[in-house]
């Protein structure tokens, strides 16, 4: 049975959730003096150091020419160091700087006294695993739908 219009569903309540974090984790990273464009570029490498401009460019769904310009940007700002690989010459690794890893200490500081602050909203760990694989659940009914 469909639901009377102006009715927030599971999935659009779930959306507004998404896009309010997208928002928190863009003040926050400004907050820290980390421009937009940046963030997920140096959250990226901080998970993934010593990757290619070609991950960087599938992981954020980019352009590569536009991730070429951004990375030379955050090579010029002291965020990313970009160095020749060791076994193939043809490619480039990139990896934080010491101004790039304290950044994403700064922020990693703020998200997660925000995500503690979510988890006790949600009445402890117990609950927040629950709904964790609550929406992996959700995720896997979305990718069978594809």
């Amino acid at each position: 049975m469909r639901e009377k219009p102006g009715k927030i569903t599971f999935m659009m309540a779930l959306k507004h959730t998404d896009r309010a974090w997208a928002g928190h984790m863009r003040k926050v990273a400004l907050e820290t003096g980390i421009p937009d464009s940046y963030r997920d570029i140096i959250m990226f490498l901080s998970r993934h150091p010593d990757s290619t401009q070609k991950e960087l460019s599938k992981f954020s769904h980019t352009t590569y020419a536009a991730i070429s310009q951004t990375v030379k940007e955050m090579q010029l700002m002291g965020y990313i160091v970009k160095e020749p690989d060791k076994n193939d010459k043809r490619f480039s690794r990139l990896r934080l700087t010491q101004k790039g890893e304290e950044s994403v200490s700064r922020v990693l500081d703020k998200l997660h006294d925000a995500d503690d602050e979510i988890t006790k909203a949600l009445g402890g760990e117990q609950k927040e695993r629950e709904m964790i694989e609550l929406l992996e659940k959700i995720s896997e009914i979305i990718r069978n739908k594809q």
